[in-house]
């Protein structure tokens, strides 16, 4: 009796076994094919910087942003009151990014002096936002910020990138009050 049991419930076990759907495996890998909705996903599979760009302005006019070309890579993005410069940096089978920056001006009495370039290793050292830096002449401060992506970048992941980004810009007045001293 007991062995006709065990092959009851071993026969109920296998029956159970097999009916079940195999375990859903996530892995890192993009999907093989771009979500089909469009206007919600930016797609990156080509190699070509300029390619991207467009593809980036059209999917950003498509979703209500006012976007300006400025150059073969490079388009301006107004948000919130602000404008963002942005340039896509593409990867064959890799990991793509687009650069974001935000520029200021630097108050004339600054320029090219050791207080401003204080200045931004400080921002530097106290902030996790991006990269401040000066340009080239000191008359300009840029924060560079990258948001990165395998082949497809959701909407609503550039969006919540974008409100981050633009409100921790915001935020620099009240978190080093030097700033109102050093940028216009």
């Amino acid at each position: 009796m007991k062995q006709f049991f065990i092959v009851i419930i071993s026969f109920i076990i296998a029956n159970i076994m097999a009916s079940c759907t195999p375990p859903v495996v996530y892995t890192a890998e993009p999907p093989e094919k771009p979500c089909p909705v469009k206007g919600l996903f930016f797609h990156t599979e080509t190699g070509s910087n300029e390619q991207a760009t467009d593809e980036l302005v059209q999917f950003l006019k498509n979703n209500a942003f006012n976007v300006k070309r400025l150059g073969e890579t490079e388009l301006r993005v107004d948000y919130d009151g602000g404008k963002f410069l942005m340039q896509p940096k593409v990867s064959e089978n890799g990991l793509d990014r687009i650069v974001v920056s935000k520029l200021f001006g630097v108050k004339e009495q600054y320029q090219n002096t050791i207080e401003i370039l204080a200045f931004v290793v400080k921002l530097n050292q106290k902030l996790n936002i991006g990269q401040f830096s000066l340009s080239n002449d000191t008359d300009t401060m840029i924060i560079l910020a990258n948001i990165t992506f395998v082949n497809q970048l959701e909407m609503v992941e550039f969006r919540k990138f974008m409100k981050f980004f633009n409100d921790s810009v915001k935020a620099i007045v009240s978190t080093v009050p030097d700033t109102v001293k050093y940028l216009e």
